[in-house]
């Protein structure tokens, strides 16, 4: 979820859109240290409102310095933007109908093709 002039999607949906329903299609992927991942939403490491305010506030040179910390255990950057963009989709999306969709990318086959 990318934010615009400090705005998430959700936010800007809300203003700009009368549709049924915002849907947000995640990975299981982001909740890689759970042994098993249950339809509900994740506390992430780092809330989505701080997170986005450090990466609008903070200096670029000062933001990478920082960057390793923030990442923790997360293998990749966009592990952690799906967290915590779906943190920012249960905080900002109560009054709206949401859903979060959780695909694999890992699908398992008995035969190569």
């Amino acid at each position: 979820m990318r934010s615009k002039n400090g705005k998430t999607p959700v936010f800007r949906f809300k203003e700009i859109c009368q549709s049924r329903a915002f849907v947000q299609v995640s990975t299981v992927l982001c909740h890689h240290e759970e042994k098993m991942v249950e339809e509900k939403f994740y506390n992430p490491p780092l809330p989505g409102h701080i997170l986005l305010s450090m990466v609008k506030d903070l200096p670029n040179y000062v933001f990478e310095k920082i960057a390793p910390f923030i990442l923790c255990d997360y293998p990749t950057p966009s592990m952690l933007t799906q967290i915590v963009s779906e943190d920012i989709l249960r905080r900002e999306g109560r009054e709206l109908p949401v859903a979060l969709i959780r695909v694999p990318f890992l699908i398992a086959s008995y035969k190569n093709p």
